[in-house]
């Protein structure tokens, strides 16, 4: 689900502005992939609620979720580089497979390398 429809979904309408209240903050955070701990929802909407309203309006939801775009797209980015080594669909490299990431820089590792690794 992406910003604005994770938004959307929890609104509530007020005539002075949108706003997604407190209660239902983090769940509409979860579903932009995003997973706070309970532990520190103070801390987090002392964060997220820039102009101290007590409220999280949409260009502060978006603003806070954009934050992590940069680092969502360089995890799909490192997950689908390690599904090109994977070749069995394990989920995990296996010595040879791991072999083959370490030697595709230029010097294959020996054995003894390899181990320590």
């Amino acid at each position: 689900m992406d910003t604005w429809q994770a938004f959307d979904s929890f609104k509530v309408s007020d005539p002075r502005a949108d706003y997604v209240p407190l209660d239902a903050l983090l769940t509409a955070l979860h579903f932009c992939d995003l997973n706070p701990p309970v532990s520190q929802l103070d801390a987090l909407v002392a964060d997220i609620d820039t102009d101290g309203s007590g409220r999280i309006e949409w260009e502060e939801f978006r603003t806070y979720c954009a934050k992590f775009d940069e680092t969502k797209a360089n995890e799909e980015e490192i997950r689908a580089a390690f599904m090109l080594f994977d070749k069995d669909g394990s989920g995990y490299l296996d010595v040879s497979e791991f072999a083959a990431v370490m030697s595709s820089g230029g010097d294959a590792l020996s054995d003894d390398e390899l181990r320590r690794w």
